[in-house]
């Protein structure tokens, strides 16, 4: 017979036994049996790949970094001077604006836009002109309205779409550049005198090259030598675009005048003559208004 010790009092007893008959201790079913765990299946062995996703990582972020400070670098230097009175900056260094070489105009470019400005703003123009006239025996008061006409090519030809008033020529913000643009206004002259005494066709080469002086001088407002710096700078490469886009607009004013004054005298009305003066000079100053704005707009934005 088999027998089994009890763990409690260490007595025999047999092993069908549910409890020592000694001691009362009971034992463990003899028909359960512990389960045994399961063997998990081994995974085939994978050899690790070397870690590089850091490295890359940091790669990326040097190169979006300094991509990012290229981009803020660009910005800063195309960012443009506003405009709208302050002291002028000095000439030169970080202060002159800076241009985009890739800008291009035509010579009848030139004209098509520079007639569809001039005719849209054809009351402005006209208005600004008459009141110019009108108060031009004003002292004082006639240096802020000359100085403001000179602002029509800047305004007539923005992208923002901004319309002055037809009084703006009062605007007594114009009168605080007198001194800039007299001391540009000098400079020029100084400068022309020489270049047409040798023999006229240096002179026409200078005026050309500086014909944006006075735009740049009240619209990015710089010093009245970087303006001409700068101009002489913006029209490098169309100085002859300019010159044959006012030599065609002179031919067809010319034209115009012909067929005018041929119509004038044969309706031979004093009247009607004297208008018809009168608009034939205002769209002659309205499209030429219109084509220097063409011309600045084109070539410095």
């Amino acid at each position: 017979m088999e027998t089994k010790v009890c763990p409690s009092c260490g007595r025999t007893v047999s092993v069908s036994e549910k409890h020592c008959h000694f001691c009362g201790h009971p034992f463990a079913d003899v028909n359960q049996q512990p389960q045994q765990p399961q063997p998990q299946p081994q995974q085939p062995y994978q050899p690790q790949q070397p870690y590089q996703p850091q490295q890359q990582s940091y790669q990326s972020q040097q190169q979006q970094s300094y991509q990012s400070q290229q981009q803020q670098s660009y910005q800063a230097q195309q960012k443009p001077y506003g405009g709208g009175g302050g002291n002028m900056p000095p000439s030169g260094g970080n202060n002159a604006p800076a241009y985009d070489p890739g800008n291009k105009i035509t010579v009848f470019g030139v004209i098509a836009d520079g007639i569809s400005i001039g005719m849209k703003n054809f009351a402005l123009i006209f208005v600004s002109y008459v009141l110019f006239l009108l108060t031009c025996w004003i002292p004082y008061l006639n240096v802020g309205t000359l100085i403001a006409l000179q602002t029509l090519p800047i305004r007539l030809g923005r992208a923002d779409g901004e319309e002055p008033s037809f009084f703006f020529i009062f605007d007594a913000k114009y009168r605080q550049y007198m001194g800039e643009y007299f001391l540009l206004t000098g400079l020029m002259i100084m400068g022309l005198i020489p270049a047409f005494l040798c023999l006229y066709f240096p002179g026409i080469v200078v005026a050309l090259s500086w014909s944006l002086a006075f735009y740049l001088l009240l619209d990015k407002e710089v010093s009245p030598t970087e303006a001409l710096i700068q101009s002489n700078k913006l029209t490098k490469g169309y100085k002859w675009t300019i010159f044959f886009a006012g030599l065609l607009l002179a031919i067809i004013v010319a034209i115009f005048f012909g067929v005018l004054f041929w119509l004038l005298n044969a309706i031979d009305v004093t009247a009607i003559t004297i208008i018809g003066f009168i608009v034939g000079i205002a769209t002659v100053a309205v499209v030429s208004t219109g084509l220097n704005a063409a011309i600045y707009h084109g070539l410095s934005k």
